[in-house]
């Protein structure tokens, strides 16, 4: 073997090798502008849905692909010589979500938990991916107010099937307390004059059903604050490859902070 085919087989085996240690990456769903002609057209696609002002959102990924929700319903569309054809469609409307719990909202009750299909695409092995039905929480309070999400991940199947993967997945909160209720608050907070706490977290595929989430929390209370706990960022990496309602446990602290 020559020395010149030694190196074309040389990188031929890196890059057969870079293939087969490649992890599949999520799909992000990126919004459209619908025009006054493509809404026609989809309603003349989904006549059912037009008989009021239709709530839906249209995105495109990277791969050229197109995805319509409407509320709890996913279509995976194929525009065709400007003409809109349904691939797949999944109805996730009597989805029931029942372990779906808030980590910090005080109040727990079905009639307040909203329900939507979060834009993305998470990679359940090379050739799966799930959905996130995510349910929310919404709390007010004088001068501030609070955010928090969870998520069931299901499995989507192309013949309009799906099963759950995993379940009650913490995904983000956001919370705002009032701090400065008089002018000496107002002095001593010098325009801080709220508590805020939030959770983020980022999700990884590491093998097939199994993720890493990253979680990042931190707290930042105003000067005024009558809480005598500190300010602090922390994050936590935690292992997904079980589907249980408690499979993730936050950290205490963050909870009660």
């Amino acid at each position: 073997m020559t020395k010149k085919n030694k190196i074309l087989m040389l990188l031929v085996l890196l890059m057969t090798s870079s293939l087969a240690f490649s992890k599949p990456e999520q799909i992000t769903l990126k919004k459209q502008n619908i025009s006054v002609l493509q809404n026609q057209q989809l309603c003349e696609l989904l006549s059912e849905h037009c008989q009021e002002k239709p709530n839906w959102a249209l995105y495109k990924t990277a791969q050229q692909q197109y995805y319509l929700i409407d509320h709890l319903k996913l279509y995976q569309l194929k525009n065709e010589n400007k003409n809109w054809h349904i691939q797949a469609k999944w109805d996730f409307s009597d989805y029931p979500a029942e372990t779906q719990t808030p980590h910090w909202a005080k109040f727990q009750q079905d009639d307040q938990k909203n329900l939507s299909i979060f834009p993305k695409l998470f990679p359940v092995s090379a050739t799966e991916y799930a959905i996130a039905i995510v349910g929310s929480w919404s709390e007010g309070y004088s001068g501030g107010g609070m955010g928090e999400e969870v998520a069931d991940f299901l499995k989507i199947k192309n013949n309009g099937q799906y099963m759950q993967l995993f379940q009650n997945i913490p995904l983000s909160m956001y919370r705002m307390v009032r701090a400065c209720f008089s002018e000496a608050d107002y002095e001593e907070a010098q325009g801080k004059c709220h508590d805020e706490a939030h959770l983020a977290t980022e999700i990884e595929y590491v093998k097939s059903g199994t993720w890493k989430i990253k979680y990042y929390f931190e707290i930042d209370y105003s000067p005024a604050s009558d809480s005598l706990a500190k300010s602090f960022k922390q994050h936590r990496v935690l292992i997904l490859d079980r589907n249980h309602a408690n499979a993730i446990q936050l950290p205490q602290a963050w909870l009660d902070n």
